[in-house]
């Protein structure tokens, strides 16, 4: 469960009072393990998991350990901890790399190329309809003439008096248009 699923749930689940749960649901969100680390959040920080506060009224064998240890066994066993915690960030690191990897690349899979060159006309995704679409609303808008196509996937639009849109957009937004045969463009408009 993520951070703002878990302050999704407490908001909806307590709406008067979700303020006062708010502590407990980041608490548990910092010490739970996460897939992609195989840590908590919690020990990537501090370097140590958590020590409860019912572990100081009924001793754990953590906490009696740390109570009988001398000043520089003490310091010996710091040093030990903070070794390991830098060797388990750097686990967690590359992990969170191969993840982020296979993701990208299950997603670049899915991505189709723009087929889209310079000077061809487009419709326009209107995504504003994109989750509550209605029967008779609009989903393309356009056409639209190509001015440029980049590298990186966007595309520079004009509208059919030459005005250049504000912004780029990402070519998945976008389809051909084939016109109207024996049709002007201009004379619908």
């Amino acid at each position: 469960m993520s951070a703002s699923s878990a302050t999704t749930v407490t908001t909806v689940n307590h709406a008067h009072d979700w303020d006062t749960k708010l502590a407990a649901a980041l608490w548990a969100y910092r010490t739970a393990e996460k897939i992609t680390t195989k840590q908590t959040p919690y020990f990537l920080v501090y370097g140590q998991h958590p020590i409860l506060p019912i572990e100081f009224e009924v001793p754990t064998q953590r906490t009696l350990d740390l109570r009988r240890v001398s000043a520089e066994e003490s310091q010996l066993y710091r040093l030990q901890e903070v070794m390991v915690l830098e060797e388990r960030r750097r686990e967690a690191e590359e992990r969170t790399r191969r993840i982020q990897l296979r993701r990208k690349e299950r997603y670049d899979q899915r991505i189709k190329p723009v087929l889209l060159q310079k000077g061809d006309l487009a419709l326009l995704y209107d995504s504003r309809h994109a989750r509550f679409p209605g029967k008779l609303h609009l989903r393309w808008m356009g056409p639209y003439k190509v001015v440029e196509v980049f590298p990186n996937g966007s595309i520079q639009l004009a509208d059919l008096t030459g005005e250049l849109l504000g912004t780029r957009v990402n070519g998945w937004r976008l389809k051909k248009y084939h016109g109207l045969v024996g049709k002007s463009l201009t004379s619908w408009f």
